[in-house]
């Protein structure tokens, strides 16, 4: 009599629903035979009661609270170690029925996912930790860092059980235990010095339209919302920009960039689910607001979903990773900020779909271009 074949899973950990959606490709690209667990960490965002619901119905997903009251000064660091342990739990009970597990993650350096990764090892049936791809992140240059009271950290760090590697990396994809690195891009020169340490692998097709249509159906969200904002030319992705270079700058470009769109032109505004502003005072005829169930969507799944629309953004990454979908237009240059747009210019680099513009009377020109191009002039 044959035996049953031991199983292996695959444990995501996840802080937002892009990280659960693509996890999901993921799996069905490459590990479709193994068995799945998402473990998803609210430290970031939390999901609607509704979305939730939702997931918990449609896939093995068990969500790990995070505790708000120690984000402030030093009980931030009790917090992180609180909340590593909480998952590390989470992915020891997972564990104990399975043969083989594979932990697979968006973050190596960050907070607690240095402590979770060095947890891991210790199981005895680990196999595998595989980085995913986080957006732009992923692929910014190595930076030293500069920690200021290194040591004393460290002292803190190693009293709480957190691990110091966190305080002293310079960028994602570069701790030790990583056994590979799955992304969309793995030969782009910015991995040159990564992959002598550790494989770069191409994750396999994200946005598909099947993929995308299963997904929202997962989260809930009606088809006649999705029809509705497919009426629309262009998406404007917000974002909380107000942590990188202050409210008044973001507010004053944003009225300016929107303020293009007369005539014919719709564009629909998309909220980060971060993003506390409130749009519906510049919505107009022309300019709409998306329906808020969709505002806890990932930009990157609703675009790629909406065939043709184009995007203006000032940094996401969802327009830096749109595939043959329309134009991604970037704004960062009209912010006016060194450093910010100085990062942004390692990162973004204009080609066939990816505009970048320099100045309002830029932009405009670039929407009447569209517009002839539409209209077949």
């Amino acid at each position: 009599m044959m035996k049953e074949p031991k199983r292996t899973v695959n444990i995501y950990v996840c802080m937002s629903l892009m990280e659960i959606y693509r996890s999901s490709a993921v799996h069905r690209n490459r590990y479709h035979e193994n068995m799945e667990f998402f473990i998803y960490s609210d430290f970031k965002i939390d999901l609607p009661a509704d979305i939730m619901s939702h997931l918990k119905m449609t896939y093995q997903f068990q969500a790990v609270k995070y505790d708000q009251n120690y984000n402030q000064g030093i009980k931030r660091f009790t917090g992180w170690s609180r909340h590593a342990k909480q998952i590390c739990a989470v992915i020891k009970y997972v564990s104990r029925h399975y043969f083989r597990v594979n932990l697979l993650l968006f973050h190596d350096n960050w907070a607690f996912f240095p402590a979770i990764i060095e947890d891991f090892t210790k199981i005895k049936n680990a196999s595998e930790i595989i980085l995913l791809e986080d957006g732009i992140s992923l692929y910014n240059p190595y930076r030293k860092t500069k920690e200021r009271h290194l040591f004393i950290k460290k002292m803190l760090f190693r009293v709480l059980g957190l691990s110091a590697y966190a305080l002293t990396s310079g960028g994602i994809g570069w701790n030790k235990h990583l056994s590979v690195i799955l992304c969309q891009n793995p030969d782009d020169p910015a991995f040159e010095e990564r992959r002598k340490c550790v494989p770069m692998k191409y994750e396999g097709p994200m946005f598909t339209k099947e993929s995308l249509a299963s997904f929202m159906l997962k989260l809930g969200i009606p088809q006649q919302l999705l029809d509705e904002i497919s009426a629309y030319d262009y998406i404007f992705l917000t974002q909380p920009m107000e942590e990188a270079v202050g409210s008044r700058l973001y507010l004053n470009i944003t009225k300016e960039v929107l303020s293009c769109f007369q005539g014919e032109n719709k564009i629909v505004i998309k909220k980060h689910p971060r993003d506390q502003q409130n749009y519906e005072k510049w919505a107009s005829k022309n300019v709409s607001v998306c329906d808020e169930s969709l505002n806890a969507v990932p930009a990157e799944c609703l675009i790629n979903y909406l065939s043709g629309i184009h995007v203006l953004t000032f940094s996401s990454s969802a327009g830096f990773h749109m595939k043959d979908r329309g134009k991604s237009i970037f704004l960062f240059r009209l912010l006016n900020d060194r450093d910010y747009t100085s990062f942004m210019e390692t990162v973004i680099h204009s080609g066939p779909d990816v505009c970048i513009v320099n100045d309002i009377e830029e932009l405009k020109k670039l929407i009447t271009e569209l517009n002839l191009k539409k209209s077949g002039g």
